[in-house]
């Protein structure tokens, strides 16, 4: 997994995407039981997950610096959410425990290894109640490509504070089955003079639906419902810009 926590105190400020929120608050209306949200980062979605539901959240994510800023949000006793910080591959968690898991904004993809990946899904169908579901979400490799092509993208500017915020993108594939952004902050002063520099290297990989899918049957888990956008429409290969996969544990699977 990639860490975040050279701009933990950046992130907020550029990733304000809010369009899955609704979503997430209907899955968490639906689970009758405490949720699991992965990769959770600073909480940009674990808010629409607290919000909804009257179940304790718990958000996991492998960077202290991110869960910090995450828990900050929560310290006024909304909702009942505690930080964890883990590992995905080997959770630290009771087994049939959870009502809901979730991974959200395609971080899913950011398990390289297939054989990491595999261990990631087999974690999910441990932790999930019977008849309860997990959500992986990842972009749709067709509509991910045309970014990867070398390409400096310059996102923002965004208010960061007192400083104004730019964000330097350009994205690569590395290898057929690999992906890499490399993202540069530019921390501007009030002449647009560059305070301070970041540099993060992600990197990526963007599994298809098929794929997906036959690892989480080799995982013990079976798909309920396959969308490929926040609204719950069907996922159609290529035009849809997500693969959403919400999934069960199979009858007489093996974790």
């Amino acid at each position: 997994m990639n860490d975040y926590s050279a701009i933990a105190d950046l992130y907020d400020a550029y990733v304000t995407d809010t369009r899955d929120h609704s979503f997430w608050s209907r899955r968490a209306v639906e689970a009758a039981g405490p949720i699991l949200e992965l990769t959770a980062g600073t909480g940009r979605a674990t808010v629409a997950l607290g919000a909804a539901s009257s179940q304790p959240v718990v958000a996991l994510d492998l960077a202290p610096a991110m869960l910090r800023r995450l828990a900050a949000k929560f310290r006024d006793g909304t909702g009942m959410v505690w930080a964890v910080a883990g590992d995905l591959k080997a959770l630290p968690l009771q087994a049939e425990r959870f009502a809901l898991v979730a991974i959200p904004f395609n971080s899913f993809g950011e398990v390289i290894e297939p054989a990491d990946r595999l261990a990631a899904m087999r974690e999910l169908r441990r932790l999930l109640a019977p008849t309860r579901r997990a959500v992986v979400t990842l972009h749709d490799p067709a509509r991910r490509q045309p970014t990867l092509d070398a390409q400096l993208r310059r996102l923002g500017p965004f208010q960061a504070g007192d400083r104004r915020l730019e964000v330097l993108v350009r994205g690569r594939r590395l290898s057929a089955e690999v992906a890499e952004s490399e993202q540069t902050y530019r921390l501007l002063g009030p002449e647009d003079q560059i305070l301070e520099l970041r540099h993060l290297t992600v990197r990526f990989v963007l599994p298809d639906a098929p794929s997906l899918v036959e690892m989480a049957r080799l995982a013990g888990l079976s798909v309920a419902a396959l969308y490929g956008d926040y609204d719950e429409t069907p996922y159609v290969a290529g035009t849809s810009p997500y693969i959403i996969a919400v999934l069960a544990r199979a009858t007489g699977g093996r974790g």
